[in-house]
């Protein structure tokens, strides 16, 4: 799928606007299965001028890459936002995120769990399988939580695996630090916390 990566910050996206941090987006790139996008890099100077560029085969476009960026490790394969829903029990629905969560496709993310809020007491977004998270997604993370909570819904965040690329990550774990979401370490620690919390019941009036 064609992806977009920003100049500046080196941010992913799959539109073609201009990147939240103000950078011009390169691009596009096509996404095979075990590569990832690489930015445009300027020629350099110290190559001789008749030196024949690389080329992209994606779309013609002529890139000149350092050797140390030819041999560096290829990420995991990123793709569409995937979302799996389940409920183990009544009270609690786990959203199995995978792919690209980024400001375009959290669109799609917001209208799968706004429908939740106020209805499930508590919604874990399990984030493990996601490959890339950029700053957009974790704002429209922040803002599922908010929309969560006013609505008396809590709402739970999976860390994403270390292999997931992209600025997000780093900007997820400091929301938490600040305790504007709440990250956990598996959707099975929710489960455990909500069956082991106690019960309460109301008695009819005497």
């Amino acid at each position: 799928m064609p992806v977009y990566v920003c100049e500046r910050c080196g941010d992913v996206t799959i539109d073609d606007q201009r990147c939240l941090c103000g950078g011009v987006v390169a691009g596009p790139q096509t996404v095979e299965r075990g590569r990832s996008p690489s930015p445009a890099v300027e020629p350099r100077p110290d190559l001789p001028a008749d030196t024949p560029p690389d080329r992209d085969e994606a779309d013609g476009q002529r890139w000149t890459l350092p050797e140390a960026a030819r041999d560096a490790p290829v990420p995991p394969p990123c793709g569409p936002l995937t979302i799996r829903l389940r409920s183990p029990i009544l009270q609690l629905t786990v959203a199995h995120v995978g792919g690209i969560l980024e400001e375009s496709t959290a669109k799609q993310l917001g209208r799968r769990l706004g429908v939740l809020f106020g209805r499930s007491v508590h919604v874990v977004v399990d984030l493990t399988e996601i490959t890339v998270l950029t700053r957009g997604g974790v704002r429209a993370l922040l803002g599922l939580h908010r929309a969560a909570t006013s609505r008396g819904t809590q709402l739970y965040l999976v860390r994403p695996s270390a292999n997931a690329t992209g600025t997000g990550r780093r900007q997820l774990g400091r929301l938490a630090s600040d305790r504007l979401v709440r990250l956990v370490p598996t959707a099975e620690a929710v489960l455990a916390q909500v069956l082991a919390a106690p019960r309460t019941t109301t008695s009819d009036p005497a």
